[in-house]
């Protein structure tokens, strides 16, 4: 080798890889044009490596997508490059598109136009778009403001007049409560408790019960109230504790069993005829059906005193009336609701005088419904009130004549007879208050009448006092 072949091969020696690459890509791209079908070469470094080829191997390369600007970026609309920079999307969910937009299933916010477009749909299709149902389908009814958008998405974006569409929905609200009452009707109108509620003949008989029920506890009432045992009767709630004490003292036997559950198949009379098997049954009581658990009710077991209620829950453990077990448990006082107290406002004076004239009419309405011709509880009450007042009149007389002197004389001040009228005022209207809770289920301060006595104690408490006044207690309004 010549001295000026070595130098020629050394300066090669100096090319970088860049400039090597670029000739190799030249010569393969001078051989792919004499032959572009038939050559299947593969390329080498100059470390004699296989080159990696990104291109597909056999065949033309031909690109799916062009890389030319998108329309926007030409002046153009569509999608592909902004002008402003970066990659835009085709507006699949924008709302000007065809595609996904909202209008397109007749949005509640869609305008007039998108409704329009959907004019080749039918009526029957329309009635569900933007996910408002027809109202006349469902069996609620819709508040107003959801009857008004269904009309606007029915009507195709037409206003309508406001005194038309409360016609409209006073109609629909009319025939959907019809509706609904039918449907109730039909489910429900073979059950017990429905029918005691809604069948004439049942209802009378039902009514008979509940009298005589009634009659029994206005005599012992009566009997009480004239033999001067419910003379002490305050519902002050200064007389709570006292009260308290003396019930936690006197716990007495309440002679009842509790049935947690009685389904709606189940009737009363085939229940009170397996209970009347037992020696010393005396009645059945039934609570109100509960809607939220399917119509099912309490029921409470009534036993004459003296009868021992250990042996019947035992002789009653297994008590099955068709396909139904019932469970029954002892009754007692820790079952009833907590002590509850009225406003301070029932405590003013001017409040308990009109109170009092209230349930004076309450109490004569009550009897009237019952039985005009033997609840008269009403005139036994102010009957006694008189007398009571006329006897309070004479011994205050006679106890100021006896410690008057012949030089000094003393007589009753306007004061101390507001204040004995009062005091008879609130002892009248406690009694009555008290006859209404035991004798017709009535709890005044509550304005809550119920069915039988044993679900009023379920749900009020044994006595409702009234909270005493407040230096700032504002005068009562009524």
């Amino acid at each position: 080798m010549s001295h000026a072949d070595e130098g020629i091969r050394r300066s090669t020696d100096y090319i970088s890889d860049e400039e090597r690459n670029y000739d190799s890509g030249r010569q393969k791209y001078q051989r792919e044009r004499e032959s572009p079908d038939g050559y299947n070469g593969r390329e080498v470094d100059r470390f004699g490596r296989i080159r990696r080829s990104r291109s597909p191997q056999g065949g033309r390369y031909e690109r799916s997508r062009s890389r030319s600007p998108g329309r926007d970026y030409r002046g153009g609309g569509g999608g592909g490059y902004r002008r402003e920079g970066g990659y835009k999307g085709r507006g699949r969910y924008r709302e000007d598109s065809r595609g996904y937009s909202s209008r397109r299933y007749g949005s509640a916010r869609g305008d007039e136009q998108s409704s329009e477009r959907e004019g080749g749909m039918g009526e029957q299709q329309g009635q569900d778009m933007g996910g408002v149902m027809d109202p006349f389908k469902l069996d609620l009814v819709v508040p107003f403001k959801y009857f008004c958008e269904w009309k606007r998405l029915q009507n195709r974006g037409k206003k309508l007049e406001q005194e038309e569409l409360h016609r409209q929905y006073e109609e629909y609200r009319r025939q959907t409560l019809n509706k609904m009452y039918q449907q109730f009707f039909d489910e429900h109108k073979e059950e017990d408790w429905f029918v005691e509620r809604y069948k004439p003949e049942e209802q009378k008989t039902r009514q008979q019960e509940v009298k005589r029920l009634k009659k029994r506890y206005y005599e012992e009432f009566l009997g009480q109230l004239e033999r001067g045992e419910l003379d002490n009767t305050c519902l002050d709630q200064s007389k709570a504790e006292e009260n308290a004490m003396d019930e936690d003292a006197q716990v007495q036997e309440t002679y009842t069993l509790f049935i947690k559950t009685i389904p709606p198949t189940v009737a009363r009379a085939a229940l009170e005829s397996e209970l009347k098997k037992v020696e010393g049954f005396d009645y059945l009581s039934l609570s109100e059906p509960n809607a939220t658990r399917n119509y099912h009710r309490f029921g409470w077991a009534k036993f004459v005193e003296g009868t021992d209620m250990d042996s019947v829950l035992q002789t009653l453990s297994e008590l099955k009336v068709g396909e139904t077990t019932f469970t029954l448990s002892k009754h007692t006082k820790s079952s009833t609701a907590q002590q509850r107290t009225a406003p301070e406002q029932t405590s003013l004076p001017e409040r308990i005088k009109s109170d009092l004239e209230v349930i004076r009419e309450a109490v004569k309405q009550f009897d009237e419904r019952t039985d005009s011709e033997t609840f008269k509880m009403g005139d036994a009450i102010r009957a006694r009130m008189d007398s009571e007042l006329a006897a309070n009149t004479k011994a205050k007389a006679a106890a100021s004549k006896s410690a008057s002197t012949p030089t000094s004389t003393s007589t009753p001040t306007p004061e101390d007879d507001s204040e004995a009228e009062l005091a008879v005022a609130k002892k009248e209207l406690d009694l009555s208050i008290e006859y209404l809770r035991k004798v017709h289920y009535y709890c005044y301060y509550c304005s809550a009448v119920y069915e039988n006595r044993e679900d009023f104690s379920r749900k009020c408490a044994p006595v409702h006092y009234r909270r005493p006044c407040s230096s700032a207690t504002p005068p009562s309004s009524n």
